[in-house]
């Protein structure tokens, strides 16, 4: 029996200076479907020249889910549209214009398949195209909304190389403010003296990215849960946790051979998706929150007095 294990809510690679992050090589990221070539690909920024250090290259492995409703060359469309709205909104253009074309565009594309639909088969084939066009419309704006996570970090990959090649210059500041060797840099405040910690306020929230990730797991996927999601659900579910090497639920065993020598150091929470995801039931909207997942999660370090 085997086990897929997807670390989340990172999909491009560790994230710097996040916790709770393990090298897992046992684990794999969610590919959001992009061209192969996208994993090779050092932050957009950093290939123009921008940043005056490269930042890195995107760190697999991946699972790949073969149900995406966009080509790879869709997505990689999607992922340029993206980035051009983000680099529109900072520079404070508007952008609700382009959203709101977009949905024109896509309320007049299926209306006419509506029609064309009536034409061939009457009311039941139109009713039939209505449900396939909004499904495909959910499967494309959860996949929208994983291109719109791998965007945001790059941007925090872009920010973590321009933070650390400013703090990786103290001794070209040292010498143009002229302080001694003994004052260094302590006249500065603490912010200008270290690299920049990550905001996780940056990233999608990762309820919002796990929601969108649901349609295209495997059945059999259990979970890595990693930074903030991993300590949100300690938070909310610690009771829960039980130590991996202890856990005697269905795939625990499975689980422990996968994580190798990292199973000590992991626990395991066994929990319908709507616990994990803060709510209090199942929506019948929403019939993938009802699944059972085993989330992983690195222990707390012990205390010791």
């Amino acid at each position: 029996m085997t086990c897929r294990i997807i670390r989340f809510p990172a999909l491009r690679g560790p994230l710097p200076g996040v916790r709770n992050q393990l090298s897992a090589p046992w684990a794999m990221r969610l590919w959001p479907g992009l061209p192969a070539s996208f994993s090779e690909q050092m932050a957009p920024a950093a290939a123009r020249g921008v940043l005056p250090v490269e930042t890195p290259a995107p760190c697999g492995p991946w699972w790949q889910p073969q149900g995406y409703p966009w080509t790879e060359e869709q997505a990689a469309a999607c992922l340029d549209e993206l980035r051009r709205m983000a680099d529109a909104a900072l520079a404070g253009c508007p952008v609700e214009s382009l959203s709101v074309g977009q949905a024109r565009n896509a309320r007049l594309h299926d209306e006419a398949q509506l029609r064309d639909a009536f034409a061939r088969g009457g009311e039941d084939a139109a009713r039939a195209a209505a449900e396939a066009a909004e499904q495909a419309r959910e499967a494309q704006q959860s996949q929208r909304l994983l291109l719109w996570c791998w965007l945001q970090e790059e941007r925090v990959a872009e920010l973590a190389a321009l933070s650390a090649a400013c703090a990786g210059a103290d001794g070209a500041l040292d010498t143009a403010l002229g302080l001694d060797g003994d004052d260094d840099l302590s006249a500065l405040p603490p912010e200008m003296r270290a690299p920049l910690a990550v905001d996780a306020g940056l990233l999608p929230d990762w309820r919002r990215v796990l929601h969108a990730a649901l349609p295209f797991l495997p059945e059999d996927a259990a979970l890595l849960a990693e930074g903030v999601m991993a300590d949100d659900l300690l938070d909310a579910l610690g009771d829960a946790v039980t130590p991996l090497t202890d856990a005697t639920t269905e795939n625990a065993q499975v689980l422990r051979e996968a994580a190798g020598s990292d199973a000590a150091r992991l626990g395991l929470l066994h929990q319908p998706i709507w616990r994990l995801l803060g709510r209090p039931r199942a929506l019948q909207c929403c019939p993938q929150w009802s699944r059972e997942a085993d989330v992983l999660l690195l222990l707390p370090e012990p205390h010791h007095g």
